[in-house]
């Protein structure tokens, strides 16, 4: 069981979960005085990682809870800012990114360049043995270039590149993922994000 809270407005996490939510079994209440959603679910929700846990039910909580570098607007079909405030391909193989200075985490940690350095460097690391590997194995390696740029080297073109990171590439807190010896406990004991929604306990045996 999650107990969720919302934490600020983003019209396109809170109009997805009012779009997914009646596919379930149970409704949605919303809780006004309490500022809660809830929403019922036919199995188990799984602990908030969607590197390891990847069940459809868990995609309403991991992309309300956790932020990519950038959204996929499906209703447009553009891509928008997220986590990167802008980005642009130098040649095929060669994306740069700008992230925006201007977020924290549920925590109060602001948001650096070092998390995403430690994010993509811990998903493109075979050792790390998650299940989204195909959303990064274009990636070779990423470069640092200052306090907020940084460029992903790819090992091959990939047209669906950017529909990658938008659907399967988190960004979590570096430095609590980093002290995880089981990296899966982070969706079990952390659960730290910058998306709309906090997570404030959870309970796998509920």
């Amino acid at each position: 069981m999650f107990v969720v809270a919302k934490r600020a407005l983003n019209l396109v996490a809170v109009a997805a979960l009012c779009t997914l939510a009646p596919a379930f079994a149970a409704p949605a209440f919303a809780q006004k005085s309490k500022d809660t959603l809830r929403i019922g679910f036919v199995d188990p929700i799984e602990p908030a990682d969607a590197y390891f846990f990847s069940k459809p039910e868990q995609g309403v909580i991991t992309r309300s809870i956790y932020d990519g570098l950038i959204h996929f607007d499906d209703i447009n079909g553009k891509f928008r800012p997220l986590l990167a405030k802008s980005w642009k391909w130098i040649d095929n193989l060669t994306l740069e990114m700008e992230i925006r200075d201007d977020v924290k985490f549920h925590n109060g940690k602001k948001f650096t360049i070092d998390d995403v350095m430690y994010q993509i460097n811990w998903a493109i690391d075979p050792k790390s043995n998650h299940q989204q590997p195909r959303a990064v194995d274009w990636i070779k390696s990423i470069e640092k270039l200052s306090a907020t740029k940084f460029r992903i080297h790819a090992n091959k073109p990939d047209a669906l590149a950017l529909l990658r990171l938008t659907k399967s590439v988190w960004i979590y807190d570096s430095e609590q993922h980093a002290k995880f010896a089981d990296k899966r406990d982070y969706g079990r004991k952390s659960f730290n994000g910058t998306g709309p929604y906090k997570i404030t306990s959870f309970s796998e045996n509920e």
